[in-house]
């Protein structure tokens, strides 16, 4: 399910860096296609039964994912 926070939070970046993030997205959605896609802790993230699952963000300089455990 895509989230229109999440997309334009993504879209939100210079073009390149906002390209990449939306791959990995699509990677991410097709992974986990039962999950649910929200801001939690300020990023986006994928959530299954209301628990964070990974997330993923850009930034200035680089993009990061961020696996929950």
């Amino acid at each position: 399910m895509k989230s229109k926070v999440v997309t334009s939070r993504l879209k939100s970046f210079p073009s390149k860096q906002s390209q990449v993030l939306l791959k990995v997205r699509d990677e991410i959605s097709h992974l986990l296609p039962g999950a649910r896609e929200e801001i939690k802790y300020g990023i986006p993230t994928w959530t299954i039964q209301g628990i964070g699952v990974i997330g993923i963000d850009g930034f200035k300089k680089h993009n990061s994912i961020f696996p929950y455990g």
